[in-house]
């Protein structure tokens, strides 16, 4: 279902650009504006959308080879020091069993 809106936002963005208009939100009154909003979320959708398949496919390549493959999160900076090796270490043990 949000492949297909994303589809629809990208193809078809004036209707519901003008649908929007229509509710008396004032950020939404200019059609073509919102219609290039719709447009871009539309797209960008897509294209996580791809990269998301991607990485899916990867991981199961991965997992194949792997006797353990483990998932991290994005993290808001990047890894670089002890403390982020240290967030990282606490995801992927977190849960783990006490000894």
């Amino acid at each position: 279902a949000g492949t297909q809106a994303a589809e629809v936002m990208c193809d078809r963005p004036g209707p519901v650009a003008e649908a929007l208009a229509g509710t008396g939100h004032d950020a939404l009154v200019d059609p073509e504006h919102v219609g290039r909003v719709l447009h871009t979320v539309g797209r960008s959708f897509l294209n996580f959308s791809v990269v998301a398949k991607r990485e899916a496919e990867m991981r199961g390549g991965l997992s194949a080879r792997a006797e353990v493959l483990a998932r991290i999160p994005y993290f808001d900076v990047d890894i670089y020091d002890l403390s982020g090796l240290l967030a990282m270490g606490a995801h992927l043990f977190e849960g783990a069993p006490k000894t």
